[in-house]
């Protein structure tokens, strides 16, 4: 029998879980939390509780259990876990360490993106001590982040002088390289294009657009593809997306290319050579996709590639603090049109100031298009309460 180790309890594990499970795969689950806290546990066939960063210990324990196959979610983390030790059991993992060092690093990104002539954010590259002269020239707002850093940990949106100062030192001590790009800010939609890769090939599996309030890069409202700005995309830019794919070598897997508008104009920002973490009417064959290539099967060949789909998902973050109850949840999935919600934390959580994404507490997907959907978004307001245990305050959304 194969025996699949999972790393971590992070965005769709569940799913690779259960999949694996369906097909026959013996599963094994691995980090340091117990099973309250990684409830991924409970499902999986075994599991350890060993943290993703102990490769010894992990890799002397896979040789003795006899796994077979590795993976993991929508985790960085995780992922360069995984890949650290694929190599040492010789076990395949689909995103090279030229593809990691690139995608990982978002100033090479982005030089790699000049040299296949894919538009690119203006950036400026000012010292830590950020003297004067090389500050006059910056036309604000911008964007401030690490090149290193996911999950917008360290992202600032500034609107002056002081905001940069503030920004460029947070997201500097948030870099684990003390790098920091700053960028122009594009205020228009972000569109998210998601591709598979089988034996090079590389295709569209979704494509979306990100609405509402980006301030802290907390998008509140994500409506799924097909995006209005598809066609162009297909015709001005895959091809020298598709020339940007080979020269990394993915071969297999799936990856996210953000792409961001300003009127006419628009440019990519980033890549993440994984699992996307949000929530998607297709994410089982992106799971699947996954799956294949760890296992070394050919299940997708036996079904068709997906459609685009038109729904749509509302994103819900939380200011900081620490949940004491959540009340509301149930009413929601009983509303019209809700086809998924899918919830991130749980009673006692903590959600700690300047954690991003990580502070989204749930993602609600609706099988309405997004015009439709987006008059149901006061309803949610109103249905869902999630109580601070400070008694003076609530954890309410942004």
């Amino acid at each position: 029998m194969k025996k699949l180790l999972i790393l971590g309890d992070t965005g769709k594990t569940d799913r690779l879980i259960e999949l694996a499970k369906a097909r026959g795969i013996y599963t094994i689950i691995t980090d340091d939390r117990d099973k309250k806290q990684s409830k991924c546990k409970l499902i999986a066939d075994e599991s350890w509780d060993i943290s993703v960063y102990e490769t010894d210990t992990l890799e002397k324990l896979s040789i003795e259990n006899g796994i077979t196959a590795i993976t993991c979610g929508a985790s960085e983390t995780c992922m360069d876990a995984t890949r650290k030790l694929c190599k040492r059991l010789n076990l395949p993992f689909y995103v090279s360490d030229y593809a990691w060092e690139i995608t990982n690093d978002k100033l090479k990104f982005k030089q790699l993106c000049r040299q296949y002539g894919i538009p690119v954010v203006k950036e400026y590259m000012p010292d830590i001590s950020l003297g004067t002269k090389e500050m006059e020239h910056i036309e604000y707002p911008v964007v401030v982040k690490p090149t290193d850093s996911c999950s917008s940990i360290g992202f600032h949106l500034c609107e002056n002088e002081e905001d940069l100062i503030d920004g460029y030192r947070d997201a500097y001590h948030k870099s684990k390289t003390n790098r920091v790009v700053i960028e122009k800010f594009y205020s228009g939609v972000e569109i998210s294009l998601i591709f598979g890769f089988n034996r090079g090939e590389s295709y569209l599996i979704e494509a979306g657009a990100t609405f509402g309030d980006r301030k802290d890069d907390i998008p509140f409202v994500f409506g799924y593809g097909p995006a209005d700005c598809l066609g162009r995309l297909e015709k001005e830019l895959f091809p020298q997306l598709s020339k940007l794919f080979n020269e990394l070598g993915c071969y297999e897997g799936i990856a996210c290319i953000q792409v961001i508008f300003e009127g006419d104009e628009y440019a990519v920002t980033e890549m993440n050579y994984r699992l996307p973490g949000g929530a998607s009417p297709i994410q089982d064959y992106m799971c699947q996709i996954v799956l294949d290539y760890a296992l070394n099967e050919d299940y997708l060949a036996s079904i068709s590639r997906p459609e685009p789909v038109n729904v749509s998902a509302y994103l819900v973050s939380l200011k900081p603090g620490k949940i004491a109850s959540v009340e509301g949840v149930e009413s929601i999935r009983e509303l019209p049109g809700i086809a998924y919600v899918k919830i991130n934390m749980e009673d006692g959580t903590v959600i700690e100031p300047d954690s991003g994404m990580r502070r989204i507490f749930c993602i609600i997907v609706s099988a309405f298009p997004f015009d439709q959907f987006k008059s149901q978004i006061s309803t949610i307001n109103e249905l869902l309460k999630v109580a601070d245990e400070c008694p003076a305050a609530h954890c309410g959304r942004r």
